[in-house]
């Protein structure tokens, strides 16, 4: 384990026991390093930090225990995927970050998002994604660009006008490893793009511990202003904060929604049926934060 001795890794805020710990081992499957799977509602002890009011786990988990995981994680589904890919496009190219230049997608997953940058700009992409069976069932077009790796040793190209990680920051062990190898990875005044969960949003309020943001996975959940405190406390600046919506199939949202699991099995075993693919725009509280790098 890692200690982060009570500090938030966003804003370097004091932390507070706000969650115990709520892991039952007997539930532990392969999926559980799985994007888009079943919530199981397991979580570490999370901390609370007093000045930004993120949530964080204070003693972390092994990295190479974390890394082994995520390699060995089960796909769950490339249509989710290919929904998700497409809000971040929709996104991004209403904010112009999508002209020339080179992009490179941290925990691209299966290269959805690449695949259609690639696609439809004239970008030279690249994605790094840390599961084998992820990669396994990228487009053969788009494989190639995908290096089975994590970004502390991600070793490959650098000087890219944009970094994107999308539902990502969550996961990661070493939270302030990422903007420091972001910074070095950027050319000056390149942007850094981050989609994640707003914890303090009205849904994930009223849902509390039943929101599947709670998730063994996720080592540290963030607001608006933890994110911004995140990126101006590291070297970007121009820091833009905003509420997204995102589009995904009924299946999707059923299998989030809080319903027995008995329901849950049902519809992930027939997740992509016509009827239950059918995409829904919906906004549930994630955030898209954008930070321009400030140059040396």
């Amino acid at each position: 384990m890692q200690n982060r001795n009570g500090a938030c890794p966003c804003c370097f805020g004091d932390g507070v026991l706000r969650y115990p710990t709520k892991i039952d081992n007997s539930l532990l499957t392969g999926k559980t390093y799985s994007s888009r799977k079943i919530p199981e509602l397991m979580h570490y002890s999370y901390m609370e930090c007093r000045t930004c009011r993120a949530l964080f786990v204070d003693d972390l988990p092994d990295s190479d225990f974390l890394q082994s995981s995520y390699n060995e994680a089960e796909f769950v589904s490339s249509n989710d995927s290919l929904f998700a890919a497409r809000t971040y496009f929709h996104e991004l190219n209403r904010m112009s970050l999508l002209n020339t230049g080179k992009l490179l997608d941290i925990g691209c997953s299966d290269g959805s998002f690449i695949s259609i940058v690639d696609s439809n700009s004239e970008m030279k992409v690249l994605g790094i994604e840390p599961s084998i069976q992820a990669i396994n069932n990228s487009d053969p077009s788009v494989r190639l660009k995908i290096e089975h790796t994590v970004l502390e040793k991600f070793q490959g190209e650098s000087e890219f006008d944009v970094l994107t990680c999308f539902q990502t920051v969550e996961h990661l062990s070493d939270l302030r490893g990422l903007l420091t190898k972001s910074h070095e990875l950027l050319v000056d005044r390149g942007r850094l793009v981050l989609v994640c969960h707003d914890r303090l949003s009205l849904v994930n309020r009223i849902l509390g511990q039943r929101s599947p943001i709670f998730d063994i996975e996720h080592l540290q959940i963030l607001n608006k202003s933890a994110v911004k405190a995140l990126l101006e406390t590291n070297g970007f600046g121009e820091v833009r904060v905003k509420s997204i919506s995102n589009t995904y199939p009924i299946s999707y949202w059923l299998l989030l929604a809080p319903i027995p699991k008995f329901l849950k099995r049902f519809i992930d075993s027939r997740r992509h049926t016509r009827y239950l693919s059918w995409g829904i725009r919906i906004r549930v509280g994630n955030l898209l934060a954008v930070g321009r790098k400030i140059q040396d």
